[in-house]
């Protein structure tokens, strides 16, 4: 009985060293496998290093980075006095814009007065007052052409800096 039992451990311990055996082959095919693809792809990458020019100098490239720093330093300064000249220009169009203002103001109330008894003065308030209209709608046609102006750089600044993420 005790040889049979034996018997029956040795089978059994036998038949777990023939499964971990069995579990060994196919880990090393795996890694066979990984390992035949791996060199693939090596073989792949080397081939693609080869093709790649030899002669590069790091030199070269720093001369070209500091160059496209240099660029954008200008286009940032050339940027800045553009947004002063705006600027400038925009207050320019506000204190003309006040002074019309306030000389029409000043002539509307002559003229206005003055309407009451004459039927000349009635024809030059009317006159003033269109002149009034024209003079605020020529002053949202320049406002308007100053936004669409800036809309304008600013899609254009978009572009240039999606144009150069993709190079």
């Amino acid at each position: 009985d005790a040889l049979i039992g034996d018997q029956e451990n040795a089978k059994r311990m036998i038949q777990n060293k023939l499964d971990e055996i069995k579990r060994i082959k196919k880990r090393r095919k795996h890694l066979a496998n990984e390992i035949h693809e791996k060199e693939e792809r090596k073989a792949a990458l080397e081939a693609e290093y080869d093709k790649l020019p030899k002669n590069i100098e790091r030199e070269l490239f720093i001369s070209r980075i500091m160059d496209i720093i240099k660029n954008i330093k200008k286009q940032q300064n050339e940027i800045t006095k553009i947004n002063m000249d705006s600027k400038d220009l925009q207050k320019e169009i506000n204190n003309a814009n006040d002074a019309v203002t306030r000389s029409f103001i000043a002539t509307e109330e002559k003229v206005y007065k003055d309407a009451a008894k004459d039927n000349v003065a009635k024809q030059v308030y009317r006159q003033l007052i269109a002149l009034r209209e024209n003079f605020d709608q020529l002053i949202r046609a320049v406002e308007e052409t100053g936004q669409l102006k800036q809309q304008q750089y600013e899609l254009e600044e978009k572009k240039n800096a999606l144009e150069q993420r993709t190079y």
